[in-house]
């Protein structure tokens, strides 16, 4: 913020006392003095400006110098009062316009406060001829350094760069940390054998390639601690194993998304292992451009409740294409990272607070186990140990679903699976030797409060606090409350708080957390209509119940509703979008501390009161069973249901709670699962429940786990999961299904019948106003499944997909026109009515919208992004100039000079920089269609890629490899395209694309048809196939491509031509 009114009165008042020598004795001017003042400050840090002028000036001239550079500096008024700090924008310009001697200058001269300064320390370490010492400095210095290089510029002069700076202050950050969690020895047997257990896992000799511990415990039992002293251990060994921790609570991560945990894996082993050092300033900025293009395209994962944009056709392409590319762009920056020859020894990963994830859906785990798989095959890791660090027992059948269906995974990977290991409470003597460790002498104190307090080392230290922190009253009430063999309030109180309030992300929903709890599970109206009430007293209006303000009490619940939705691991996710319940263990725990607190029981009441008059007021039999409970537990008459099971349903996590004659009656029998071997989650879903898992659910905008699989190229996995348990009648499959049969190319299996679909849905589509995002995507996966497999579309279709463009707006216009536009090219007459076209000649879809035959009327201008022109070959330019229009050459002359150019330097470089550049191209370039004249030039222009292609042309390569191994057939195939290619990443070259093959052949045989399709060359690739492939699936996808192409370019080819010299 720019300086206030009363902070530039003060320093012009204050202005006489200041006596600073002159910078520059022998400069003068009449705007020196800012000048020089903008200089002292650029060089520095926070500092009081008044300090920094030259003695001699006038009171009107210092007023006039502050004046000056009010608007360029920051202040603080609160913490720094009468301070100043040039902002960034004038801070680079300031040290961009000054020579070196300048800025040396200015950083050497003596003021008041530079001392104490880490900026100005930074500067003269950045200024000077030596190289940094980066061990020696603090960590404020290091922070200060690292702007320094980016402050700097090109003018930074040190072989250490920022990466370099930020892994050092990364490395004393995490050797403070470490030192603050192990500063007291480890308390607990149990611990202590756990710890040993895992020292033991990480460094035994020749195990198999991926060993997995499994670590669970309650919040605050340790687990943080415990990873700690591991970690410590680890790192202080003659032969250190290096760690990556994995913390899901982390924004940044996000386990469905690999190059997040890609981009921990590697800032973290940085700090360790010389390997990676050496490589990380070029790895990390690769990682987070590849990161950034994942972003763009939708592949962020959202909450259960948060609209994903899966199957959207806006966005389903580029999704499509970016996820495909994924594993091979990540595989190109990463190969062999962790090979033997570059890290000796095992790597120890650690998945914390992994209840965070696991519960959200069978994909997350699929995604951990594939991340795992591509560190081996990929990075070159070949001794990987894991340890998840979770808070759910696996073996429990609720509660421990999502571990053990994770374990389960990993072991059907072949990973060798340890005996899960829990963390049990500290007893009593553990308890005192805790309290001891934290500074509580008193033997009886620490004796009473460790009979009083339950063994949680997080409480027991909360407890210590109040001891040993608070006020004699506060020391007394808590030593009464010990006495009597009960909590103290104040320690039950801060435990929940910082535990459990503090981690709900929103703060508005956090004074309703603990008044929650006192039900099993919420829907947002008993939010509205007893607990908000209950802990809000003052919101109700005079009416009994009825909120002062119906629509923002409504608002205001469903904020609370979904804050607390989200955070995972204090509530379950369902099927059921409307009702959450609680985890049964965090809950029971947090109503035992509240019952250690006066104001707990007065809340509880309150609650379970409106709680009960709330479901007593519904019929479901949910209400019932509910309005039960509550009625139990506040001593009231009740009546028990006549239908038992669906009360045991409802009430099986809270049956301990209840009076003893009716948890009798209620008790159903236990059925443990063992660890590490998965329920299927179909085995306890009814029909509707199973539909809603795998098909999400639109009213809640619940994404359904089929389409986020098949989102994350895990066609076949989503396929065989559908199969397993159908949800609607033969032929008559969700999206999400025949989205899959596309990609995989599998296109007469009797799954999906489009005939039917059109005959059932067609006339319901077209009833209505307009078509909505999800059925809009499910008339393009028809249509482009009917159009591949078939090549042709029924009239039936055809009229559906005229009347559809009629109405048709926002969501689609990128993807739907294009795949009408291939569908019109086949027919051979007119399909897409001419508000779409018009606007589809403003999307990236205009080009096969220009190529189809039935044109109608045109725009004069038509932009397009220089990425849909560009093809990687060397000759691209020259072509471009003997078939463009010479008005386009003219105009863009300089671009395509230099874009030309960019493409040449491509050339035997890691297949990743090809997709990061055509990521970043964004270029609009101007054509005029009515001087595109013949169909050479049309198709140069106007053709573009076809990513509808890429994964069932990998399906069809991947069928003529076995366990990696190209055939004969493939090899064939594939010696011309790689001829063709006069822009050859490094991975294109035969020998090195075999051999990545054979590590990972789903990423190679997408990156090799992405990048055949970027030189233009995927027809000549088709064209063999098509003749010559002995497997039908194979040709028949190759057939299907070329009549796509034929269609396309009017009865010719988009080949590129006659092979070219590949660049040297």
């Amino acid at each position: 913020m720019t300086p206030t009114a009363p902070e530039l009165e003060y320093a012009q008042a204050t202005a006489s006392e200041s006596d600073v020598p002159p910078l520059f004795p022998g400069r003068a001017g009449p705007d020196d003095g800012a000048g020089r003042l903008r200089l002292r400050l650029a060089v520095r840090g926070w500092a009081r400006p008044l300090d920094l002028i030259d003695a001699g000036h006038s009171p009107e001239q210092i007023r006039s110098i502050l004046g000056a550079l009010a608007a360029e500096v920051e202040t603080a008024v609160q913490t720094r009062p009468n301070q100043w700090y040039l902002s960034l924008a004038a801070r680079k310009r300031e040290l961009a316009r000054r020579d070196d001697a300048q800025l040396r200058s200015a950083a050497s001269a003596r003021f008041p406060g530079d001392g104490d300064d880490p900026v100005l320390k930074a500067m003269q370490i950045a200024l000077a001829d030596a190289a940094p010492a980066l061990s020696s400095l603090d960590a404020d210095v290091l922070a200060a350094l690292g702007n320094a290089c980016d402050w700097l510029g090109e003018r930074w002069r040190h072989a250490v760069g920022a990466q370099r700076i930020a892994g050092e202050l990364a490395s004393k950050a995490l050797d403070a940390d470490l030192q603050r969690m192990t500063r007291d020895p480890m308390v607990g047997r149990s611990h202590r054998d756990t710890l040993a257990r895992l020292i033991g896992f990480a460094t035994a000799a020749t195990p198999p390639p991926l060993s997995v511990a499994y670590v669970y415990g309650g919040g605050g039992a340790g687990k943080t601690t415990l990873l700690s002293f591991l970690q410590r251990d680890l790192s202080q060994r003659t032969d250190p194993v290096p760690v990556v921790r994995i913390d899901f609570d982390e924004p940044a991560i996000d386990p469905t998304r690999m190059v997040t945990l890609n981009i921990a894996l590697v800032e973290q082993l940085a700090l360790s292992v010389p390997a990676v050092r050496d490589r990380a300033s070029d790895m990390l900025p690769a990682l987070r451009d590849t990161a950034l293009v994942q972003r763009d395209a939708g592949l962020s994962r959202g909450g259960p409740r948060k609209r994903i944009k899966s199957s959207r056709p806006d966005s389903m392409l580029k999704a499509e294409s970016v996820a495909s590319q994924a594993a091979s762009d990540e595989g190109s920056i990463l190969y062999r990272l962790l090979a033997p020859d570059r890290v000796t020894g095992p790597i120890l990963i650690v998945f914390d607070t992994a209840e965070l994830v696991l519960a959200q859906s069978d994909h997350v785990a699929s995604s951990l186990v594939s991340w795992l798989g591509f560190l081996h095959s990929e990075a070159g890791a070949r001794d990987l140990r894991l340890v998840i660090a979770g808070r759910d027992p696996p073996g429990d059948q609720d509660l421990g679903y999502a571990a053990s269906n994770l374990l389960s995974r990993l072991k059907d990977a072949g990973a060798r699976i340890e005996t899960p290991i829990g963390l049990p409470e500290l007893d009593q003597a553990e308890a005192q030797q805790l309290l001891r460790n934290c500074g509580v002498d008193d033997p009886t104190a620490a004796a009473e409060a460790a009979a009083a307090v339950p063994g949680n080392p997080l409480l027991l230290r909360i407890t210590a606090d109040a001891l040993l922190q608070g006020g004699a009253e506060l020391r007394e009430s808590v030593r009464r409350a010990h006495r009597d063999s009960r909590i103290d309030a104040d320690s039950a109180r801060n435990y929940l708080l910082r535990r459990v309030v503090a981690h709900v992300r929103d703060p508005i929903a956090r004074p309703y957390v603990l008044a929650a709890t006192y039900s099993p599970a919420i829907t947002a109206k008993l939010l509205e209509e007893a607990i908000i009430p209950a802990v809000d007293r003052n919101e109700r209006a005079s009416g009994p119940g009825k909120p002062a303000d119906a629509k923002a009490a409504s608002a205001k619940a469903k904020r609370v509703f979904d804050a607390l939705a989200s955070t995972y691991w204090l509530t379950r996710q369902t099927l059921r979008s409307e009702t959450v319940p609680f985890n049964r263990e965090i809950r029971a725990f947090a109503l035992k501390l509240l019952a250690a607190t006066p104001e707990g029981a007065l809340l509880e009441r309150d609650v379970r009161q409106s709680a009960a008059i709330h479901h007593l007021r519904r019929r479901s039999a949910g209400d019932r069973a509910l309005a039960l409970y509550h009625l139990a537990l506040l001593g009231h008459p009740y009546t028990v249901p006549r239908d038992l099971v669906s009360v045991q349903t409802v009430l099986r996590d809270v049956i301990e709670e209840l009076p003893a004659d009716l948890r009798n009656r209620l008790a159903p029998p236990v059925d443990n699962v063992a660890p590490g071997v998965a329920r299927s989650r179909s085995d306890d879903m009814g029909d509707s429940d199973w539909r809603r898992y795998l098909e999400g659910d639109e009213r809640s905008k619940r994404a359904g786990e089929g389409a986020q699989m098949v989102k994350a190229d895990l066609a076949r996995e989503a396929l065989d999961l559908y199969l397993a348990r159908p949800t609607r009648p033969p032929g008559l499959p969700p999206t999400f299904v025949i989205q899959a049969q596309a990609d995989l190319g599998e296109w007469d299996e009797g799954i999906t019948d489009i005939d039917a679909i059109l005959e059932r849905e067609a006339d319901d589509w077209l009833a209505r106003k307009s078509i909505g995002p999800e059925a809009l995507s499910r008339i393009y996966w028809i249509t482009r499944l009917a159009l591949q497999a078939h090549g042709r579309l029924s009239t039936h279709h055809a009229m559906l997909l005229r009347n559809v463009s009629e109405t048709a707006a926002g969501p689609g216009l990128s993807t739907l026109p294009a795949l009408i536009a291939v569908a019109e090219t086949m027919r051979g007459e007119p399909i897409m009515a001419g508000r779409m076209r018009s606007q589809a000649l403003k999307t990236e879809a205009a080009g096969r919208t220009l190529l189809s035959p039935i044109h109608g009327p045109l725009p004069e201008t038509i932009e397009f992004f220089d990425a849909s022109i560009a093809v990687v070959q060397s000759d691209w330019r020259q072509r471009m100039i003997q078939l463009a229009p010479a008005t386009l050459i003219r105009a863009n002359a300089a671009h395509l000079r230099d874009l030309q150019s960019r493409i040449d330097a491509l050339h035997a470089k890691p297949i990743a920089q090809v997709n990061q550049l055509f990521n970043k191209m964004r270029t609009r370039i101007p054509v005029e269609p009515s001087t595109v004249s013949g169909l050479n030039s049309a198709t140069l222009l106007f053709r573009g890629l076809t990513p509808e292609f890429y994964r069932p042309l990998r399906e069809a390569l991947l069928a003529l490899c076995e366990n990696g191994v190209a055939s004969p057939m493939m090899r064939q195939a594939a010696i011309p395209i790689f001829d063709h290619m006069s822009i050859r990443p490094a991975e294109m070259e035969p020998a090195t694309f075999y051999r990545r093959l054979s590590s990972n052949p789903n990423a190679w045989c997408t990156a090799f048809i992405v990048h055949a399709d970027r030189c233009r060359l995927l027809p000549g690739l088709c064209e063999f196939l098509a003749r010559f492939a002995e497997n039908p699936k194979s040709r028949r996808i190759a057939s299907s491509f070329l009549a796509w192409d034929k269609a396309l370019c009017r009865g010719t080819t988009s080949d590129w031509g006659q092979p070219a010299t590949p660049r040297k």
